[in-house]
């Protein structure tokens, strides 16, 4: 398949597609290498009804690899596809605050934020407190990071700060 004369990906259908099969038609239409060392062991079912921009392609095809584990990085001209939990940090692209609204939904990033003054410890606490997240990292929509910080103070019933 093709890019239609607008550059689109025409509409497409995959019903028990192998996933090496349409991971390489992916890098085909996008002109890129394919690297990977495993992937779901199942297979992709996905129709669409019109046709699509190939960034938008490559996050429907992401969309699912999340749903099952894994995700889709694009580095240069290769497009590599790593199973998260697996996936080395140093291989995750770091965007800037500000580049977060011109990603697609489903684009793997790591991002630092600056936090605000008032969230910083203005004293030494007298016991230690550990955090442990998933080895995956945390992640949270921007717009409910921390409700209490959007309002200046309190959090709205239901909600509850980030601490």
């Amino acid at each position: 398949m093709a890019l239609d004369a607008k550059g689109r990906v025409p509409p497409f259908n995959f019903i028990g597609q192998s996933w090496p099969d349409v991971l390489q038609w992916l890098a085909n239409i996008s002109k890129c290498s394919l690297d990977w060392q495993e992937l779901p062991a199942d297979y992709l079912n996905l129709t669409t009804q019109r046709s699509y921009a190939l960034d938008e392609v490559r996050d429907l095809v992401n969309r699912q690899l999340h749903a099952r584990g894994y995700t889709m990085l694009t580095g240069g001209e290769v497009l590599s596809v790593f199973k998260i939990e697996k996936l080395d940090p140093s291989l995750v692209p770091r965007v800037t605050e500000d580049d977060l609204f011109d990603l697609k939904p489903y684009d793997f990033v790591k991002v630092s934020f600056e936090l605000p003054e008032r969230w910083l410890p203005t004293r030494r606490p007298r016991t230690s407190r550990r955090c442990s997240a998933q080895r995956e990292g945390l992640s949270a929509r921007l717009d409910q990071a921390n409700p209490g910080d959007r309002r200046g103070g309190e959090p709205a019933a239901g909600e509850r700060a980030v601490e």
